[in-house]
C-alpha cells in the first residue's frame, strides 16, 4: 500500500515536472506567429457557424401545490414498513 502511494507521488511530481517544463518553454516568433493565426481561424470557424436557438421550458404561472408531510392512507389500506 505504502509502494503504491510513493509509486503516485513520484508519477504525479513527473507530471507536474513536465507540465512545468511546457509552460516554461519560449516559442520562437515563428511559432508565435503561427499559434496566433491557428487562433484567428479557429475564432472565425466559430463565428461562421449559424448559432442554434435554445428553446427552454414555460416558466409556471400557478403556485406549487402544498404537499402534506404525512401521506394520507386510506380507509381499509394497511401501512407497510418500508426498510431505511
Amino acid at each position: 500500500m505504502v509502494e503504491k502511494l510513493l509509486e503516485e507521488t513520484q508519477e504525479a511530481r513527473e507530471y507536474q515536472r513536465e507540465i512545468g517544463e511546457m509552460l516554461s518553454n519560449n516559442l520562437t516568433l515563428d511559432e508565435e506567429d503561427a499559434v496566433q493565426a491557428e487562433l484567428r481561424q479557429m475564432q472565425a470557424d466559430i463565428e461562421a457557424e449559424p448559432q442554434e436557438a435554445i428553446s427552454l421550458p414555460t416558466v409556471p404561472t400557478t403556485p406549487p401545490e402544498k404537499l402534506s408531510a404525512v401521506p394520507q392512507v386510506e380507509e381499509g389500506q394497511a401501512r407497510v414498513p418500508v426498510p431505511a
